[in-house]
Order: C-alpha cells, then sequence, then structure tokens
C-alpha cells in the first residue's frame, strides 16, 4: 500500500484500489458527523429533562405519603380519645 500525498493531487492514495478520498468528502463526512452528534446531544436533553421530572415527581410522591401518614396519625389519636371518652 503507497500512500503519497502529491501537491495539487485530488487524490490521497494512489493505489487504484482504494477509494478517492478528497476534502469534498471529508467535509460531507464531518457535517454528517455533527449533525448526527446535535440530535444525540438533543436526545439526551430530553431525556434528562424526564428523568429530572420523574425525580422530581418521586420527591413530591414521597412527601404527599409522609402528609397522609401524618393524617393518619392524628386521625387516630382522635379515634383513640372519643374511645377513652365512652
Amino acid at each position: 500500500m503507497s500512500t503519497i500525498i502529491r501537491k495539487r493531487d485530488a487524490a490521497l492514495s494512489d493505489e487504484r484500489s482504494e477509494a478517492v478520498v478528497d476534502l469534498v468528502y471529508i467535509g460531507r463526512a464531518l457535517h454528517r458527523l455533527s449533525a448526527e452528534v446535535a440530535g444525540l446531544r438533543d436526545d439526551m436533553h430530553v431525556l434528562t429533562a424526564s428523568a429530572q421530572c420523574l425525580d422530581n415527581s418521586q420527591g413530591r410522591m414521597f412527601e404527599e405519603l409522609r402528609a397522609m401518614h401524618r393524617q393518619q396519625s392524628r386521625f387516630g389519636e382522635r379515634l383513640g380519645q372519643l374511645e377513652e371518652q365512652r
């Protein structure tokens, strides 16, 4: 495999069996990769936002459960007081 870069040569390889790679091809490939990375970045932002929303929901759910527990405890205390009065 002889890879020789010559001035004013469009191809980076002088082997006939290898694909011709020029700056236009590299530019297009770089543009495609940039678009894919941008798409992956957007997907990551959406998934991160979803995870944060679920995390916040879980915190609120625990707070609600604690409040319900306190409410049930107070109800039990009042019921106990009513039973003692009988």
